[in-house]
């Protein structure tokens, strides 16, 4: 039988026309993938391909307010997002454990490889204009190079945008790349060549920073139609961002839904563990799209595997590169654990709270800070009593302790048990850098690198990089008594990078003060409050700043240090 001869739409003729005129005009770059050349387009390097789809995309396609566009960076969590976005759109169709699509299909076929490809199949917007509401549109090409009628505007779109560590993202980039080399019979591409172009932006949809930057920005300007998403946040916390990614998509889970698991089975439906490990996508199954294996799509899917392969010269260059890029926006944030607790009294420390209490007073602090920090309010393990002090001021239950003490605070219990359940939650959702905590919670987080430092405590995790202390006070100081756990914790001055706020009016400055000095160049912001989380005035946020800074400073020196001791023991 005689094959069909694709017609051409007249349009898709004229911009293709244009596309073979500019493409003469265009600067050209390396070869990274599949023998495609790379032009320079509207400060992008793309394939032919993809500056194709792209004009196709302004020229001819009618955006509709409920398409939602779901982005990234290439092996930055694409095959995840969609698996998420497919099973949450469509979770009353079907049976989670049964006839799932996910079950039997790779989420690129479900979804579609890229959206700057499916606009030029069948020579027309035919096949685009035929999907049902909400479409989903997944690609790989910067929001800057999206027409206005997509990303400005009533009618704009919905982006879902979802980013990696560069470091990983490299790593995960050329692994790929030479998976599909070898499909094809194209010779390998060497780490030092691969880094070489993607640390210079001479890569496949690169500069990989303005890629991230484009959507992070666009996020900030309107968060009602841009997520901005984390792979690490996610892989830390998936139940949480399922439910953001829901209520975006104006799709939030019902009472019901909760109670039946909903959340759940989509986590462990879109698992790693579970997708990499259907038949569909093992056994050498080529996606529709004819390109690649559909086991291609499951590496490794961890946090942190570039420790295994980049040299130390390539991360300074990558650190150096991403704090360039991104030290005039707040992208570069720092992971926190929060340890809440406030004052049930006057007359001693320590008290019953909750995080949700507290993360209601860390955010009378301004936005610019907040969206430097991302912070992790922890709910502490004892359950409490009833607290008439928090009550009164309209907090309800239920409240919670660190640890409990007899009346003049000079015994401890419970407090081993305490430090145990710290460290299983940071095994479980870290790594963390830092920690923050207020009143009991910044006696207890100011105790911890000291234990840590001595192999007594969280040796488990990562090394504790900063603390920012509010209305604390010192183990084995004034009218505090010393766990036996925490016997060695202020032995010799703590080196890390701490900040103390305290309060003029607070009962416990003498503590506060005492606690101050048991660090090595503490900074210090005092407020004219008292036993309470302050606003900060201008001249605290220039400390809060400079304090930020300092933390990067370190994280990036001790990140390292850690990848030249790796390197030594090879």
């Amino acid at each position: 039988m005689e094959e069909r001869q694709e017609i051409i739409d007249e349009g898709y003729q004229k911009t293709y026309k244009k596309l073979e005129e500019m493409l003469e005009t265009l600067p050209k770059g390396g070869d990274q993938t599949l023998g495609h050349g790379l032009f320079l387009y509207k400060g992008f390097w793309l394939p032919d391909i993809h500056i194709k789809g792209n004009m196709l995309i302004h020229d001819h396609f009618k955006p509709r307010p409920t398409d939602i566009v779901l982005s990234s960076f290439p092996k930055c969590g694409t095959t995840w997002l969609k698996a998420l976005c497919f099973a949450i759109i469509n979770r009353n169709s079907y049976n989670f454990d049964k006839n799932h699509p996910l079950l039997t299909s790779n989420p690129h076929d479900l979804t579609g490889l890229g959206f700057e490809r499916l606009i030029q199949e069948g020579g027309s917007t035919s096949l685009v204009e035929t999907l049902p509401s909400p479409r989903l549109l997944p690609t790989h090409l910067a929001f800057s190079l999206f027409p206005d009628s997509m990303a400005s505007g009533s009618g704009a779109c919905r982006f879902v945008y979802i980013c990696r560590n560069p470091k990983d993202a490299f790593v995960s980039l050329w692994h790929f790349f030479n998976k599909l080399r070898r499909l094809k019979q194209v010779p390998q591409l060497s780490l030092e060549d691969a880094f070489d172009s993607f640390s210079k932006g001479v890569s496949f949809l690169g500069p990989f920073w303005d890629h991230v930057l484009g959507y992070w920005k666009a996020s900030l300007e309107s968060p009602n139609k841009v997520l901005f998403l984390k792979y690490e946040d996610m892989m830390r916390e998936p139940s949480v961002y399922v439910r953001k990614l829901a209520e975006f998509l104006d799709l939030p889970f019902s009472e019901d839904e909760e109670n039946e698991g909903i959340v759940e089975k989509i986590v462990n439906l879109c698992s790693f563990e579970n997708l990499s490990n259907l038949d569909v996508n093992k056994n050498n199954n080529i996606i529709k799209a004819g390109l690649v294996n559909t086991s291609s799509f499951f590496r490794k899917g961890q946090v942190g595997d570039w420790i295994n392969h980049l040299s130390p010269e390539m991360v300074k260059v990558l650190d150096q590169i991403t704090q360039e890029s991104f030290q005039a926006s707040s992208l570069e944030l720092l992971l926190v654990a929060v340890f809440p607790t406030l004052s049930q009294g006057h007359d001693r420390l320590g008290g019953s709270s909750s995080g949700k209490i507290l993360n209601t007073q860390i955010h009378r602090w301004p936005e610019t800070v907040l969206e430097k920090l991302d912070l992790v309010f922890l709910d502490a393990p004892i359950p409490a009593e009833e607290n008439p002090v928090l009550q009164e001021q309209g907090f309800d239950p239920p409240f919670y302790n660190w640890f409990q003490s007899n009346e003049d605070m000079s015994e401890f219990t419970y407090f081993e048990e305490c430090v145990a359940y710290l460290e299983d939650y940071m095994i479980k959702n870290g790594p963390f850098d830092g920690f923050l905590g207020f009143s009991e919670g910044a006696i207890l987080s100011a105790s911890l690198p000291g234990m840590q430092r001595d192999g007594l405590a969280l040796t488990k995790v990562p090394k504790i990089k900063f603390v920012i202390l509010i209305a604390g006070a010192k183990f084995g100081g004034i009218k505090l008594g010393l766990p036996k756990l925490a016997s060695t914790a202020f032995s010799v001055p703590l080196e890390l990078p701490s900040l103390h706020i305290i309060g003029d009016l607070d009962r416990i400055k003498p503590q506060s003060i005492e606690l101050m000095e048991a660090f090595v160049d503490p900074f210090v912001i005092y407020h004219p409050e008292g036993h309470t989380i302050p606003k900060l005035d201008e001249k605290s946020l220039e400390v809060m700043f400079a304090f930020i800074e300092r933390i990067q400073e370190t994280i990036r020196t001790d990140e390292a240090r850690i990848i030249l001791n790796e390197k030594s023991k090879l």
